[in-house]
């Protein structure tokens, strides 16, 4: 990402991992709050075995992991499988790692989210706001403009340089107005 999360303009952003899709999907904070925890207790404490256990039967792992669609996908792309033991239980077997680098995927997913929920909240607020008939013609104006350039897509052909213009590109000196001439051609008379 470039300069306050904004894609650098040269390159189209790449497309979503696997792992970054199955956490797009996840449609609630709370869920990517508890795999974002669990998946930096594992980073950070890679041998310590409560920490690579999850029971699905537990009331807030069920009603935040099992209940909202993809989280539970999430977890298993990320290395957690079911326990053959257990039914209700989801390991991640000893041996596998969890990299900090997943961990920052699952922020960036959530950050991703607690934006996508701001700007519906400012939308929202901002349809209820009053409006006369010409402030609406203008925002279905810029709604308009908005869906036109999303339908064009992104820009993928550079600038091309203009032609400038003749004669010192239109830049008037001292001498072309006359402003120093006469003393130039009187230093050629003396000699």
């Amino acid at each position: 990402m470039g300069y306050a999360g904004y894609v650098p303009a040269k390159y189209a952003p790449p497309p979503p991992t696997d792992l970054q899709a199955a956490l797009w999907k996840v449609a609630s904070l709370e869920a990517l709050e508890i795999i974002s925890t669990v998946s930096r207790n594992i980073a950070v404490n890679p041998t310590e075995g409560k920490y690579r256990k999850l029971r699905l039967s537990n009331v807030k792992i069920h009603q935040n992991i099992v209940a909202i669609p993809g989280a539970l996908e999430a977890l298993q792309l990320m290395g957690w499988e079911l326990d053959s033991s257990e039914a209700d239980s989801l390991i991640f077997p000893t041996g596998r790692q969890l990299t900090m680098a997943q961990v920052r995927v699952v922020d960036e997913a959530k950050d991703r989210l607690k934006r996508i929920h701001k700007d519906a909240a400012r939308k929202k607020a901002s349809a209820k706001l009053p409006t006369t008939d010409a402030q609406a013609r203008v925002r279905a104006q810029m709604e308009a403009d908005r869906l036109e350039r999303l339908a064009k897509g992104p820009v993928v052909v550079g600038s091309v340089a203009q032609p400038l213009p003749s004669n010192n590109a239109g830049i008037t000196t001292a001498r072309d107005i006359g402003i120093g001439a006469e003393e130039h051609d009187h230093e050629h008379d003396h000699e």
